[in-house]
């Protein structure tokens, strides 16, 4: 989905449309235009990535595939690291704020 550039309320509106279209599919993920696809196995990954795609498709969703990142051991999704073991905070992001001085 684009928008014309300046439009305050965008992001909301772009928010609600995400959940309207995939808020129902179980295994993902939704932050404005970020979704992140989780799975047990790669074929439950796989199956829910296929739910994803055929609802884009229906509603004419296109997505950047720049961005895509495809069955992955490990994510960095909202600044946070998700793995098997669980979530971390990004250690890049961590290393810019312990080099932050002090006011």
């Amino acid at each position: 989905l684009r928008a014309p550039f300046g439009l305050a309320n965008i992001p909301e509106l772009f928010q609600k449309l995400m959940f309207k279209y995939f808020g129902d599919i179980k295994g993902l993920a939704i932050y404005f235009d970020d979704l992140c696809i989780s799975g047990e196995t790669k074929e439950e990954h796989d199956s829910i990535l296929q739910q994803v795609l055929e609802r884009a498709r229906k509603y004419n969703i296109k997505f950047n595939f720049d961005k895509f990142q495809y069955c992955r051991e490990e994510v960095k999704y909202l600044g946070i690291v998700f793995n098997k073991q669980g979530m971390k905070a990004d250690p890049q992001k961590v290393e810019v704020i312990k080099k932050l001085k002090n006011p």
